[in-house]
């Protein structure tokens, strides 16, 4: 495929046409739906679910033993193990087994063929860190952390992430259109300075330059339970937008969060399949 972007998801990632966009996203790491689409073809669908791989390959053998039964044209996909592919009239679909997750891959005829998808198709569920990309947001994030939100505006872009519903740290990452528009002649600081709460809340914050970005810095206060906040702010100029992240983490998190705001700034994803 050319002029294409990749999209990357909880822990998976895929290249598409440039010209597509996300239409349906929701569920977690453990199961989940989304949907791509442009404004000539139906859409091209992504589910997943995760659980035991002998139970998972089970379900497969079942799926694929009933798709024969109703004469479907069903055919084993080459060079990847555990893949069947589906005739379904106007539509393909594929079934692929990678360890603790079944995933139903399904696109329709005249776009992006199976063989193409697949191609371009990684799995990181053995990573450490799993990549999210879309919509000129790209970073990184621990795996076992759970996506609690989603906001996926024109113009504005939100994905917030924590590792349990009682914990205290937060991660959000999340892009702004137009950045031309946004900045004019100001530089990331000054407009961050100017226009964001954040940083206008705290005064004594410290900024750095780091990378391709910014990155400005505010120390957890003396009282038990209060967070370090670290917002950190790089341009993407291929797609004109201004693209951030935003950790609030207790102080015994200090490590994780440079660790994760580091490889944001310098645009790598370590562990997550490219």
């Amino acid at each position: 495929m050319t002029n294409r972007q990749v999209f990357a998801w909880a822990g998976f990632s895929l290249e598409l046409p440039a010209d597509w966009n996300l239409s349906v996203a929701h569920g977690d790491t453990d199961a989940g739906t989304i949907a791509f689409a442009d404004l000539r073809l139906g859409p091209l669908e992504v589910r997943w679910q995760s659980g035991g791989q002998a139970g998972l390959a089970r379900r497969l053998r079942r799926l694929v033993g009933k798709m024969r039964r109703l004469r479907a044209k069903v055919t084993a996909v080459a060079g990847r193990e555990s893949a069947w592919e589906f005739d379904h009239g106007d539509r393909w679909i594929v079934l692929l087994h990678i360890a603790r997750r079944l995933y139903e891959i399904s696109g329709p005829a005249g776009g992006p063929t199976a063989a193409e998808i697949l191609a371009s198709f990684t799995d990181a569920q053995n990573a450490e860190l799993y990549r999210w990309r879309v919509y000129g947001i790209d970073a990184a994030v621990p795996a076992k952390w759970q996506l609690k939100k989603i906001s996926l505006l024109p113009g504005a872009s939100r994905l917030e992430f924590q590792p349990g519903w009682l914990s205290r740290s937060r991660l959000q990452t999340g892009s702004w259109s137009m950045a031309d528009r946004l900045l004019g002649d100001a530089s990331l600081e000054a407009w961050a300075t100017a226009k964001l709460p954040l940083v206008a809340a705290h005064p004594g914050g410290r900024w750095e330059s780091r990378g391709a970005g910014v990155f400005f810095c505010v120390a957890p206060g003396r009282w038990p339970g209060n967070t370090a906040q670290a917002l950190a702010l790089w341009r993407n100029r291929g797609n004109n937008c201004i693209v951030w992240l935003h950790t609030n983490m207790p102080r015994g998190r200090s490590v994780l969060a440079k660790r994760l705001l580091g490889l944001f700034l310098e645009g790598r994803v370590a562990g997550a399949g490219q």
